[in-house]
């Protein structure tokens, strides 16, 4: 996926509630349809993980797919699975200001 847009990671983190990054594209695409692209890769991966079979140490895998499947886009007979929030918050970082 990353050598398809163009994407270039510099940073991230994990936070409870959310999970900032710090990327850069290289011109083919803007930062919004990078991150569009990044939410619809880990999405399927999550959801392909929390089904496969031998999967049985989450907990909650149920109810995780449950709620993925009950949030997601019904589009033409096929299902998105939906595990992030819909919006983003796209900062541009233009000079060392912004940066700190």
């Amino acid at each position: 996926m990353p050598e398809r847009n163009g994407l270039q990671l510099f940073g991230y983190g994990i936070m409870t509630s959310h999970i900032p990054l710090l990327i850069g594209c290289d011109g083919r695409n803007n930062p919004d349809r990078v991150v569009q692209d990044i939410k619809s890769y880990t999405s399927q991966c999550f959801h392909k993980h929390l089904a496969a079979g031998g999967n049985n140490y989450e907990s909650r895998k149920s109810w995780m797919l449950w709620m993925m499947n009950r949030s997601g886009d019904k589009k033409k007979g096929e299902i998105q699975y939906r595990f992030w929030q819909t919006g983003n918050h796209v900062i541009e970082i233009w000079s060392d200001n912004v940066f700190y």
